[in-house]
């Protein structure tokens, strides 16, 4: 093989390897962005409706709401407004890995910890403490 041959065979072989990782990295990386969701539920009990948000919504959300200074936060769960009912009543929501019912964890102060306990079925446990700022 002559000269000009081995470096278009070496070109084609750098394309092939980047492309190759192009794509390792955006199947990797697009599995795990779009399937992570935060579940809002409301408490108010004549509404009790659900929202999710992608992780990425879910931050422009808390900034637009920070700059309105409509969190409510200090010790325990950060409240925010229902895009259903309106009201400061929703909190993040976990998933019960059993019956699939949508809760909001329990915050006991003094130990510092969310009761992860389904209030549809009971199944769960208690989660770590909360590390405060």
């Amino acid at each position: 093989m002559n000269d000009d041959k081995k470096q278009v065979v070496m070109i084609i072989i750098c394309v092939v390897c980047l492309g190759l990782a192009a794509g390792i990295t955006y199947w990797t990386n697009r599995d795990k962005s779009s399937s992570a969701t935060i579940t809002l539920l409301c408490a108010n009990p004549q509404c009790e409706k659900t929202t999710e948000y992608s992780t990425e919504k879910f931050q422009n959300l808390i900034i637009r709401l920070s700059s309105q200074e409509s969190l409510t936060s200090g010790q325990g769960p950060t409240v925010f407004p229902c895009s259903h009912c309106g009201k400061k009543s929703c909190y993040i929501a976990k998933k019960c890995d059993k019956c699939g019912a949508y809760f909001i964890p329990k915050y006991d102060a003094n130990s510092q910890t969310y009761i992860d306990i389904c209030t549809k079925c009971g199944y769960g446990r208690a989660m770590p403490p909360v590390n405060q700022p």
